[in-house]
């Protein structure tokens, strides 16, 4: 999924998916529980969430999940 918004600071990456963290709070909005949501389903379905950033130009989160056998 990619955006053009804000993106998000280079400090700020290693942290966004941990609850209630929300870098820097006069620049985002909300709760900084969405992005944890997303990744503990994600990971519990056997997925990894990542993201790249440009400070003012977006974002893009990539999803990734491994293919199982059936049996």
């Amino acid at each position: 999924v990619t955006d053009r918004g804000k993106g998000i600071a280079a400090n700020d990456l290693p942290a966004i998916f941990e609850p209630f963290y929300r870098g820097d709070s006069s620049r985002y909005k909300g709760n900084g529980i969405g992005l944890y949501i997303a990744s503990r389903i994600i990971e519990n379905h056997g997925g990894h969430i990542s993201v790249v950033s440009i400070p003012g130009k977006g974002s893009t989160f990539n999803i990734r999940f491994t293919r199982k056998p059936p049996f």
